[in-house]
């Protein structure tokens, strides 16, 4: 009785490790999958602040383009 006890003991633990690793599987694919997002995040968000300096730089360059004609206009 008690060996038949002890390796329903055994089976529980090794069908137990066996879960635990694949859940810790599927936390590392999880985890992979989350770093590639926000890596990707990480790119758009250098994207779109690139492109809002870009537009900062355009914005400014035709606001001195507007002063300069108005003291052209006003000599």
């Amino acid at each position: 009785m008690e060996r038949e006890v002890f390796l329903e003991t055994i089976q529980n633990l090794k069908e137990s490790i066996k879960n635990a690793s694949e859940m810790i599987c599927s936390l590392q694919d999880t985890m992979r999958t989350l770093q590639s997002e926000l890596d990707r995040s990480r790119f758009h968000s250098e994207q779109y602040l690139t492109l809002i300096m870009d537009l900062q730089k355009k914005l400014h360059e035709r606001e001195k383009e507007i002063s300069d004609l108005r003291d052209g206009i006003t000599r």
